[in-house]
């Protein structure tokens, strides 16, 4: 084998010989490094996450029957599971149902983010709610939980997919 070839092949058994060394750091810094979590697991709270922020969002608009401010929280194809179990689909469809829920009821909702969560562009927010409403001039109270999906958009901002109530049974009941 003449000098040049020797050279060359040196260099390149050289050249690969660092790459696998790189590779085999990188396989060992990779797996003494934990891992970091997108998640959160967080009482609702001043620190809480920005898509719980985004369910007491939520529920001030709603209180303060914003229609528009409301359902613009929402995604096109969102979809909302009431407490009585009926499934109401797309934007349009929710706005309506909303509607006619503040043009006779005045709600005074509070939430409290109990769990929120996020992986890639989902997060969910889930917790409870105490509501005061007046309907036809009778006020009654409620509580129960909720559970609220959210899906990041392409202007990179949350927008509800998913949303689901369930009442409480009252005392004596």
């Amino acid at each position: 084998m003449s000098p040049y070839l020797r050279s060359r092949t040196s260099v390149a058994i050289l050249i690969i010989g660092v790459f696998v060394a790189s590779l085999m750091v990188a396989t060992v810094y990779a797996s003494a490094v934990p891992s970091v979590s997108t998640q959160s697991h967080l009482v609702g709270t001043r620190s809480a996450p920005e898509v719980a922020r985004i369910s007491e969002l939520w529920a001030k608009e709603w209180s303060a029957k914003n229609l528009e401010a409301v359902i613009g929280l929402y995604a096109e194809d969102a979809v909302f599971l009431t407490a009585t179990g009926s499934r109401v689909s797309g934007r349009t469809a929710i706005r309506d149902l909303f509607e006619k829920a503040l043009a006779a009821n005045t709600s005074d909702l509070r939430v409290h983010s109990k769990v929120t969560e996020q992986s890639g562009n989902l997060a969910y927010d889930s917790g409870e709610y105490e509501e005061a409403m007046t309907t036809g001039g009778v006020k009654r109270s409620g509580r129960g939980n909720y559970l609220v999906v959210f899906r990041r958009s392409g202007k990179n901002e949350w927008l509800i997919v998913e949303h689901m109530w369930t009442d409480a049974p009252t005392t004596g009941q």
